[in-house]
């Protein structure tokens, strides 16, 4: 069925799953809390905060090292969970890049980037919440509760400035690995069960089939096993092998 799907009678594509701890902020946070108010601001700050990452002593460049890896592992499809590792990044704290054969007799490819932020609360913050809104302007996107706005590819303001510099490590990769890379999905995981998002007054008022149609995603506790917790643990090989932190 495998092959089937790709109108195919060739062997199975061979697969790679890994995980890479990003060395660079992607993207880095802004500097300016109350600015941003134009695209030409977002621009300009994107600039600047990444000329300055680029002049810090970083042991890697992360798209080139990510594009030797995978051309190391020879492989037609992966997985591969991108771990963000330095404490100056406005973005998504976990990120997937996955590439798939989606034809198996062009050789057609398509190549995605899946953005997670993950939340931690003793309890759920309100939908019209800064925590709520931030959450999303983290994984660029412009959340408004009232309309039911989910712009995915805002202008300004911080979701803006996430979105560009989300974006310009989409760019690096797309060159380094010479295929097209697109942000695909984008989810929030809170640390909170489902039961406590239907007893709130404010969530059920959340429209989660518009947010899915834009691919915007919500995800509970119930995701998190064994999903999230295996993009950011290490495995029990490398603990035997008395990896360190």
């Amino acid at each position: 069925q495998y092959n089937a799907d790709r109108g195919t009678d060739k062997p199975n594509p061979k697969y790679y799953c890994g995980r890479y701890d990003l060395a660079q902020a992607w993207p880095p946070s802004s500097t300016k809390k109350d600015g941003l108010k134009t695209e030409k601001e977002v621009s300009e700050e994107i600039d600047s905060r990444y000329g300055i990452e680029q002049d810090k002593s970083r042991p890697k460049k992360d798209a080139k090292e990510i594009a030797e890896l995978l051309k190391q592992k020879g492989c037609d499809e992966y997985d591969l969970v991108l771990r963000q590792t330095v404490n100056n990044v406005q973005g998504a704290d976990v990120l997937v890049l996955s590439k798939r054969l989606v034809n198996g007799d062009t050789g057609q490819k398509e190549a995605n980037l899946d953005l997670y932020q993950a939340k931690h609360y003793n309890k759920i913050p309100s939908l019209n919440s800064n925590e709520t809104t931030g959450a999303f302007s983290s994984l660029g996107v412009d959340f408004d509760a009232k309309d039911d706005l989910f712009e995915t590819e805002p202008k300004a303001g911080s979701a803006g400035y996430s979105y560009k510099g989300t974006q310009k490590f989409v760019v690096e990769l797309s060159r380094a690995l010479d295929v097209s890379v697109r942000v695909r999905k984008r989810v929030v995981v809170f640390s909170q069960g489902w039961n406590s998002f239907s007893k709130s007054t404010s969530w059920t008022k959340f429209n989660f089939a518009t947010g899915e149609s834009k691919n915007v995603w919500i995800w509970t506790r119930e995701m998190l096993e064994p999903t999230i917790s295996a993009l950011v643990t290490r495995s029990a090989m490398e603990i035997a092998d008395g990896a360190s932190d």
